[in-house]
């Protein structure tokens, strides 16, 4: 009888891809906005900026007409996202940003790699239809 493993974490693909950009000397950073806290905190974090549904990575390199990319990390075989998400990621796109949905390390590493390259006809591969008919709800950007 096959055993079915449980897919790896968000937390460990997170944390590999981390490691592996530290190795290449990339200024990537991470928006901690996963985190969970007290409705008190919450609101003081509310207050400071935090916004629900901002890409996890950042990486402020201006390339290929781009101002920078962001990221947004999901674990293996976890083909969806938030609203508020979809929103942000689209705004962003809307602000030249270039803006991906990686499903693990493995496609983060490939987006980071395509992005960095100097070949000038990179284009960001397709997303799928995550955002295609999402309205962009200015309100959850507030």
């Amino acid at each position: 009888m096959t055993k079915i493993r449980p897919s790896v974490s968000e937390f460990a693909e997170s944390k590999t891809f981390m490691d592996w950009c530290r190795l290449k000397g990339l200024p990537i950073i991470h928006i901690a906005n996963e985190r969970f806290c007290s409705p008190f905190y919450g609101r003081k974090l509310k207050e400071l900026g935090v916004k629900r549904g901002f890409p996890d990575y950042f990486l402020p390199i201006a390339k290929h007409n781009y101002y920078g990319l962001m990221i947004e990390m999901k674990r293996k075989k976890v083909f969806k996202i938030s609203e508020a998400q979809a929103t942000w990621l689209s705004y962003l796109e809307e602000q030249g940003y270039a803006t991906a949905i990686c499903f693990g390390f493995d496609d983060a590493v490939n987006i980071i790699e395509g992005y960095m390259n100097d070949i000038k006809t990179f284009t960001m591969p397709d997303i799928g239809p995550h955002l295609c008919d999402i309205p962009v709800y200015r309100e959850l950007l507030l």
